[in-house]
C-alpha cells in the first residue's frame, strides 16, 4: 500500500521536501528524529542480542571446563588400564619362562626389558593424547570467555549508543516542535 494510498501525502504535503516547514517543524527536524528514534530502538534490540550471547558464549565456556576435567579423569584411566595390561603381559610372560623351566636371562630378559618398555610408551602416549585434548578443551574455554566479554561490551557499546540515539531523536522532536528551527 502506498503513500498516497492512505492520504499521507495529502495530510503531510511538504514533509518530502528537506527544510520545508511543516506545523510540526521542519522536514529534516522530523526526519532526524525518527531516524534517531529508529537508531535507538536498533541499538535496544542489539543489547539483547549481545546479552543472549554473553550466556550462550558463558554456558560454551562452561561446558569446554566441565569436557577438560573429563579429558583429565578419561586419561587417568586409560592410564590404570594400561598400566593393568603391563603387569598382565609382563607377569604373563615370566610364568611362560617358568612355566617352560627357563632361567630369567638372555632372550628371556631381553623379551621382558621389551615388554616394559612398549608399555611405558603406550602410557607416554596415552598421557599425551590425554593432554592434547584436555588442552584442546581448556583453549575452547578461554576462547568462549573472550567471546564472552566481548559480547557484554559491544552490549555496553549498545547502550551508550541507545541513550545517544535517543537523547538526539528527543531533541530533534523538540526542536520541531517548538517551530522555531533557527534556534536548534
Amino acid at each position: 500500500m502506498a503513500f498516497d494510498e492512505v492520504g499521507f501525502e495529502s495530510a503531510f504535503p511538504t514533509i518530502r521536501s528537506y527544510g520545508s516547514s511543516t506545523p510540526w517543524g521542519t522536514s529534516s527536524q522530523i526526519r532526524g528524529g525518527f531516524g534517531a528514534a529508529g537508531s535507538a530502538i536498533s541499538d535496544l534490540f542489539a543489547i539483547k542480542g549481545y546479552n543472549i550471547s554473553a550466556r550462550g558464549f558463558r554456558r560454551g565456556a562452561e561446558f569446554s571446563a566441565q569436557n577438560e576435567a573429563l579429558a583429565r579423569q578419561m586419561t587417568a584411566i586409560k592410564l590404570q588400564q594400561a598400566q593393568r595390561n603391563i603387569f598382565k603381559t609382563i607377569g604373563g610372560q615370566q610364568a611362560d619362562v617358568a612355566g617352560a623351566g627357563f632361567k630369567a636371562s638372555g632372550s628371556a630378559l631381553d623379551l621382558l626389558r621389551d615388554s616394559t618398555a612398549q608399555g611405558e610408551l603406550t602410557k607416554q602416549l596415552i598421557q599425551q593424547e590425554g593432554d592434547i585434548m584436555a588442552n584442546t578443551f581448556r583453549q575452547q574455554a578461554e576462547a568462549y570467555r573472550t567471546q564472552e566479554q566481548a559480547a557484554k561490551k559491544a552490549a555496553s557499546g549498545a547502550k551508550i549508543a541507545a541513550i545517544i540515539h535517543g537523547a538526539t531523536a528527543f531533541a530533534s522532536f523538540c526542536c520541531a516542535a517548538s517551530r522555531s528551527a533557527t534556534s536548534c
